[in-house]
């Protein structure tokens, strides 16, 4: 019984897995890279260097979607601030698209905030 059980589960985590490398694939920008396993609970987005975990994970929030910053997933001096960690488990199969599409939103979001910061000023010499 725990087999068959181990099974299904495994069977799950794999197509949630699936579902999010193709989401990944269709939403995400070219300068964010992402690491998902064949099966398991979670994968890893490496963000652009102008957008930092923190704010992301703030800003998702703000939607509800959770995401987690992987800083406190390090020590201190090995801390990254461009990459977040995602879970599958709890996340049903047919949020994934969405939630993924919404972090894609969210990052171009950030990016174009702050490459606009000096967009219309001009440089005085």
């Amino acid at each position: 019984m725990f087999e068959k059980h181990l099974k299904s589960l495994k069977d799950i985590y794999a197509l949630k897995m699936h579902q999010a490398k193709k989401s990944c694939q269709k939403y995400l920008p070219a300068n964010v890279t992402y690491s998902i396993p064949n099966t398991g609970f979670y994968f890893s987005l490496q963000l652009p260097e102008n957008v930092h975990s923190q704010e992301l994970t703030a800003t998702l929030k703000l939607k509800n979607i959770l995401v987690d910053d992987i800083s406190r997933m390090f020590l201190p001096h090995i801390s990254n601030k461009n990459m977040i960690r995602l879970s599958i488990s709890r996340t049903q199969l047919t949020d994934i698209d969405y939630g993924i599409a919404q972090i894609a939103q969210t990052i171009v979001s950030l990016q174009q905030k702050k490459s606009s910061i000096f967009k219309d000023s001009q440089l005085y010499i």
